[in-house]
């Protein structure tokens, strides 16, 4: 028919496949190369099914006989996939046939893999990132697959490890095991690869190790697991990662070890946790103590973790000589050379200071490298030939892993603080703390201080000399101004002075003076606040929204910022500003003002309202106020910009997140919390968001010469309320792969080239070949930096309901992040995270280092937290939640009658009933949820056993609506026991017929199995969920949870995928669709619809009419009836004149298996008549129904005739 070149794509003519189902039922694909024969066996078109593979070959020329001939057969692998964009023609075959190679091998490794297929003579050398294809395997065989390393490590022997595949059944879900075995002087090297595959485009084969350890110790490493008795030996010579794996231990129970040259072994500990750091102990005989920092992080291949072993203590010599350095508490000296980074074993437990030592010179003050801290000190070099002493910084920055230690040169601002005395009579005195050493600043002088002892408490304490007995301690982290008093000695008269504490440059300045005028104007440039010439306001008054499309297309989710409502502001006194009011006042001035009153009055409180444009307020014991009446913005953005502030204040009133995907746990992802009753009663409402950042740019100059510009931070501020999370692992999958559509590149190959060859930089072994860090840039001075402290509920659920072929993303890869976190187990139900704010003052620090500590603030935090997830599963019934709603409800029936008790006996009373109620309310309510939890949790296991996907499937879209009351609960119940009953007797037949459908004879089996199993697992299913329905009915009675509505319903998609505006009507008829319980085979495209009344919905599809009615006792939508076009007798016609139509009526034929027609099996006329909302809907609805029976008719008439005149009837259409 035609040459398809590679990646091309090749539309069939519609005349082509009909000619071959009328003359010989197939057709054949053969390579375009040396006269290769069709392909054998042919590819039938009338027997495709959506989703099947097949296998076909074409044989060489005859001549390939020949011994000097290489030719072989040349197989290839075909995927049938229903088209997706299909018209409205049923009887036509739309499927896409896309041809693979039948195997593709993926080399994922940090080494050349060399991969040789049984029965093929030559061999193939993969790099790195590197696929072969592999289209000379005989698909009927399963072939073995003989990898082999060569020279791994340069150890001067090869890896050898065999695997047999089966082409025809490999499941894309399995994950295999090769393992590589090595011998060396009689020794049994082994290590463990895996095998991932894909069949969405032919079978890729995917060889990775699942951890690379990359030893940059310096130091040779050797590892162990657990329950292995084996030692990995990883000399520090080795330029390469080391791949490693757990041969005999389960998944889950993991735990590696590590000695350093002949120390002894460290305690076990966990490789899984991607994204943790740390760091282990060893001890060697000699007492010679080693501290290893490890870093887990994930590669970008996406399938392996990279961990890496640094010595804990990293020195990095800025300066032009080299330094010797030692620990407090060691004897011998390392010597770092300059710009190298040098590995620092302190060499015992409690040596946690630094030595310096310059040449011959004496050394330093021991430097503490426990904390994050920068030291000017003073180094002896005096046996040198250069000078006596030098100023050195000496920065020590401690992370999780390794603590970075920076030697240089001294630069100005470096010293922690200058002290200038402008006292007009006195000398300024100060020392550290617990310091004998005393410094004098006589007056009209300045002096550059440092720390007499760097390890011992750094408080500076002072007094002006004569008033020894006054010492203050001097406070130098932010910009103030004090005033203290001191003895003139000349007037022994008690004097007025003020100390002013300010940043010049880089350098802390402490200034004391009694001269008011100075210290007015350094405060004045202190605080100032410049004018500004850039003002920059974004106000979105209104709801705004972000809706993601993904590629297939679907809307994967829909997020939202919402305004408030009305609320009220009173105008502050003598200023030009207003102030919100209390949401107890704002909703007694909103009702008398929606009631058009002109005057209101409660609880001491007198409103006039009678000019709307100046409302007054009297407040009790205050004078009248302006009041207004406004609201709060769904997001407001303020910039302003003068010659050296910026100033950004930025607020989100409401956010939330909803999952617009068609199968989903949790429907809304991302909403906030409310505040409880009397807190909303008692003050204004707070935007749920608030970001505000005050910055001043200073100039940093060296002598007249301008060197740089430092940014400091006055104010920086952020507050995030309350606010609850809800995610299942296919939401969390279909936003993987919506960041991997928008990120991907058109070559996978060499996507994959790049990636792993990112990873191997990352892994270099040597410390000076890895990239150094540096300080993160110029620093930042804050002088206040606050975090407000988090509180979120999380929810989470394992649990993938969408169509994994429609997405681009393996689902190892989330899994491997789940595992990592130790989820993935069963559902998480609202386990309460509090992370403690994160607050920063007066420090002088770089970006990076600023973000790797509010990182490491946050994951010690959620560590802490970790048990409030542990008990928060619900397979143990979430005791965590019930230990709180036990809390509350006891804190509750104490706490409001004393409250009310302050207020008088009426409110006293009011506080026992209020207390009363929720103390039961939580306490039976914890209980009943808890166990709900289990039996729900139990439910799901059962679920499991029957090895039902689309079961699996509709009970978790069922269990997703909880019922609102307890009849709902009951009947919901009743229908899930019936239904799993008559499923699991059902199942016996009819799986076995589906198993022999798919599957042929193996299949049969399979399914006699899984209708025996189901069997039983589905009524023990059907009994736990009514347990859990009737549960959950009772415990919505005594909750008083916050409904969260819908943003919006899913984007309705058309057919033809194409992406168009949002359509409220369409969407809304598609989500009614897709509410229905149909019986498998619908394939239904949303048409059309109108909405009857609340409970009654008249939709047409692509294929059928149907009416919607809604159970009010099993809140779901049902289908009352339905018709296909083709039982259209007659067409539709209005009920009354055009402009007064109230509905429609059609004639149809009835289902000759349903009602009276079983009995005769005949197929009566039965008219139909549907009441419309108005004359238009009335007059849309028969237009649009009458083209589809039209075209229906038209297609079944093209469906039974001669096909003769199929394409004057194609042409019609």
């Amino acid at each position: 028919v035609t040459t398809i070149q590679p990646g091309e794509v090749y539309n069939v003519p519609l005349d082509a496949p009909i000619t071959g189902i009328r003359d010989s039922h197939h057709f054949h694909v053969t390579p375009d190369i040396d006269n290769y024969s069709p392909s054998f066996p042919s590819m039938s078109i009338n027997k495709l099914k959506a989703g099947t593979h097949f296998f076909v070959s074409s044989q060489p020329p005859s001549t390939s006989h020949d011994q000097d001939n290489c030719y072989s057969a040349f197989s290839m692998r075909a995927l049938s996939v229903r088209n997706p964009n299909r018209i409205n023609l049923d009887e036509a075959t739309h499927h896409k046939i896309s041809i693979y190679p039948p195997l593709v091998i993926i080399n994922k490794l940090p080494v050349t893999l060399r991969v040789q297929p049984s029965g093929m003579m030559l061999s193939r050398d993969l790099e790195p990132g590197e696929r072969a294809h592999f289209r000379e395997i005989d698909p009927i065989q399963d072939p073995y697959l003989v990898f082999r390393i060569i020279n791994y490590h340069d150890m001067g022997f090869d890896w050898s490890g065999e695997f047999q595949i089966n082409l025809n059944k490999f499941e894309e879900k399995n994950m295999q095991n090769v393992v590589m075995t090595a011998s060396n002087n009689n020794v049994i090297n082994k290590v463990s690869l895996t095998i991932v595959g894909k069949t969405n485009a032919g079978l890729q084969l995917s060889i990775y190790s699942s951890y690379w350890m990359v030893n940059c110790t310096g130091r040779t490493l050797k590892y162990q697991g657990i329950h292995d008795n084996s030692e990995i030996l990883d000399p520090p010579s080795v330029q390469q990662p080391m791949m490693f794996s757990f041969i005999h231990t389960e998944k889950g129970k993991r735990r590696l070890r590590v000695k350093v040259d002949n120390s002894d072994w460290s305690e076990y500990f966990s490789i899984d946790t991607v994204g943790s750091s740390g760091s282990i102990r060893c001890q060697d005989a000699d007492e010679f103590f080693y501290e290893i920092g490890v870093t887990i992080s994930l590669s970008n291949i996406g399938l392996t973790n990279i961990v890496t072993f640094y010595p804990r203590f990293q020195v990095i010599n800025e300066l032009q000589i080299p330094i010797l350095i030692k620990g407090e508490l060691s004897k011998d000296y390392i010597e770092c050379k300059c710009d190298k980074i040098t590995p620092f074993w302190p060499g015992t437990k409690d040596d946690q200071c630094m030595v310096i030592k310059i040449s011959k010179g004496k050394p330093t003050m021991a430097i503490p490298l426990d904390v994050t801290q920068q030291t000017v000190i003073r180094a002896d070099c005096s046996n040198d030939n250069s000078c006596g002493f030098i100023s050195i910084v000496v920065f020590v920055d401690v992370r999780t892993a390794t603590t970075e230690i920076r030697v240089g040169m001294y630069y100005k601002g470096a010293a922690p603080v200058r002290i200038e005395n402008l006292l007009s009579e006195g000398n300024i005195c100060f020392k550290q703390q617990d310091s004998m050493h005393t410094v004098t600043v006589p007056k009209n002088n300045s002096i550059l201080y440092t720390w007499d002892y760097p390890n011992k408490r750094r408080d500076l304490y002072w007094y002006v000399d004569g008033d020894g007995g006054n010492q203050k301690k001097g406070s130098f982290i932010k910009d103030s101004t004090s005033t203290f008093t001191y003895v003139d000695l000349f007037t022994q008269k008690r004097k007025k002075a003020q100390v002013v504490s300010f940043l010049d440059g880089l350098q802390r300045v402490l200034l004391f003076t009694d001269n008011p005028a100075i210290a007015e104007c350094v405060g004045k440039e202190v605080i100032t606040i410049e004018q500004a010439h850039l003002v920059v306001e974004i106000n979105f008054m209104e709801p705004i929204g972000v809706s993601l499309v993904d590629s297939v297309p679907q809307e994967v989710t829909y997020l939202q910022a919402d305004s408030s409502g009305a609320i009220w502001e009173r105008k502050l006194k003598h200023r030009d500003r207003y102030k919100l009011l209390p949401n107890k006042i704002s909703v007694e001035l909103e009702e008398a003002f929606m009631a058009d009153k002109t005057r209101v009055e409660f609880d001491g409180y007198v409103g006039d309202l009678s000019d709307r444009e100046y409302m007054k307020l009297r407040m009790p014991n205050q004078s009248e106020c302006l009041v207004r009446r406004t609201y709060l913005s769904a997001m407001w953005l303020q910039y302003t910009k003068s010659p050296s502030q910026t100033n950004l204040h930025f607020k989100m009133n409401r956010l939330q997140i909803d999952n617009q995907l068609p199968d989903y746990t949790f429907r809304h992802v991302f909403y906030p919390i409310k505040p409880p009753s009397h807190v909303i009663a008692a003050q204004p409402p707070k935007p749920f968001a608030e970001f505000c950042c005050v910055k001043q740019t200073t100039a940093v100059t060296e002598g007249d010469k301008e060197m740089s510009v430092l940014d400091h931070y006055k104010y920086v501020k952020m507050l995030i309320q309350e606010f609850h999370i809800k995610v299942d692992a296919g939401f969390l999958l279909s936003l993987m792969n919506f960041v991997k559509i928008a990120n991907e590149e058109e070559n996978e190959e060499v996507k994959d080239i790049e990636n792993i060859q990112m990873d191997l930089k990352l892994s270099q072994t040597a410390l000076d070949d890895r990239e150094a860090r540096g300080d993160g840039g110029p620093p930042v001075f804050l002088d206040e930096f606050h975090l407000s402290p988090l509180k979120m509920h999380v929810s989470f659920s394992p649990e993938i309901l969408i169509d994994t072929s429609l997405i681009n993303v393996e689902k190892d890869t989330l899994a491997l992040y789940l595992s990592s976190f130790g989820i993935g187990v069963t559902n998480i139900s609202d386990a309460v995270l509090k992370l403690a704010y994160y607050d920063a003052t007066g420090q002088l620090v770089t970006v990076s280092q600023l973000q790797d500590r509010v990182v490491k603030h946050y994951i010690h935090q959620t560590l802490t937290q970790l048990y409030a997830v542990v008990f928060g599963l619900d397979i143990i019934g979430n005791p965590y939640s019930l230990a709180q709603n036990i809390k509350a409800g006891t804190k509750d029936l104490f706490y409001e009658p004393y409250q009310g008790i302050v207020q008088g006996p009426r409110e006293f009373a009011e506080g026992v009933v209020i207390g009363v109620n929720s103390f039961l309310r939580h306490s039976v309510g914890g209980l009943v949820g808890a166990a709900s939890k289990i039996t729900r949790s139990v439910g799901k296991g059962l679920a499991k056993l029957t090895f039902d996907d689309n079961y699996q499937k509709q009970r978790n879209r069922r269990m997703a609506q909880k019922p609102s009351h307890i009849g709902e609960g009951l009947a919901r119940g009743g229908k899930s026991l019936l239904m799993g009953m008559y499923h699991g007797v059902s199942g016996i037949v009819l799986k076995p017929k589906e198993g022999a459908q798919q599957e042929g004879v193996e299949g049969f089996f399979k399914g006699v199995g899984k209708g025996l199993v189901g069997a039983v697992t589905r009524p023990l299913g059907g009994i736990s969920d009514m347990i859990t329905y009737t549960i959950d009915g009772i415990h919505h009675h005594t909750q008083v949870d916050e409904k969260i509505d819908y943003l919006r319903h899913p984007r309705y998609i058309q057919p033809d995928k194409i992406l168009r505006p949002y359509n409220t009507t369409q969407s809304e008829g598609k989500y009614f669709l897709q509410q229905v319980s149909r019986p498998r085979g619908w394939r239904d495209e949303y048409y059309h619809h109108s909405v009857l009344s609340n409970k009654s919905v008249f939709l047409l599809t692509d294929t059928k009419c149907m009416l919607l009615q809604y159970d009010d006792m099993v809140n779901e939508w049902k289908v009352d009836w339905h018709h296909p076009y083709n039982d259209v007798v007659k067409l539709p016609s209005l009920l009354g004149a055009d402009e007064d139509a109230v509905g429609i009526t059609f004639t149809v034929l009835m289902d000759p298996n349903a009602g009276v027609s079983r009995l005769f099996k005949n197929r009566r006329k039965k008219e139909r008549i549907v009441i419309l909302p108005s004359s238009l809907a009335a007059r849309v609805m028969r237009t649009r129904f009458d083209n589809l029976v039209k075209t229906s008719h038209r297609k079944w008439t093209i469906r039974n005739q001669d096909t003769s005149c199929w394409d004057s009837c194609c042409r019609c259409l």
